[in-house]
């Protein structure tokens, strides 16, 4: 008889566990759908780290490489992203069901991926354009600068000369 109270108190811990997680896991989708996906991602992470669940760290998971997506900034973010997605996508039950996010995989790994990278090479020819346009400028007050300095040099060449042909006109 005690191994049977035994068996019931592990039972009793495990669902109050899960329903524990459960209650964590909603606490993760209320702030995604409040927009809050950095603290999202947060619960998402400690769900996922800590569950001993499954299930409950397989939905993180998901969860977790939905708001990596999310929140990627650039190509190494989105890489992480697509690390979480295909734990999650390993880990999922491997016949596909309607309507299952992992058929958007392959466009996760190869479209959006060239797409963001395509965006940071952009970038980067925007900086350098960027670049070349403020030393276009930096070059163009040098010119100006300079015709400035001939014109000042010009001037007083003019006026030596004036001053050489006065000098000479009074010596004869």
């Amino acid at each position: 008889m005690a191994c049977g109270h035994h068996s019931q108190k592990i039972k009793s811990f495990f669902i109050d566990d899960y329903k524990v997680y459960l209650k964590i896991l909603e606490k993760g989708k209320e702030a995604f759908q409040k927009g809050d996906f950095n603290r999202a991602r947060e619960i998402y992470e400690i769900l996922y780290q800590n569950s001993r669940d499954e299930t409950i760290a397989r939905e993180s998971l998901y969860a977790l490489a939905c708001t990596h997506f999310i929140l990627a900034e650039n190509s190494d973010d989105f890489n992480k992203a697509i690390v979480f997605w295909n734990k999650w996508s390993n880990l999922a039950p491997s016949v596909l069901e309607n309507e299952d996010p992992r058929m958007l995989g392959p466009l996760l790994q190869n479209k959006v991926k060239k797409w963001i990278t395509d965006a940071d090479a952009v970038e980067i020819l925007k900086s350098e354009a960027n670049k070349v346009k403020l030393l276009l400028q930096s070059k163009k007050q040098e010119i100006q600068t300079l015709k400035h300095q001939i014109k000042t040099l010009e001037e007083i060449d003019q006026r030596i000369q004036e001053k050489k042909q006065e000098i000479s006109s009074n010596i004869e």
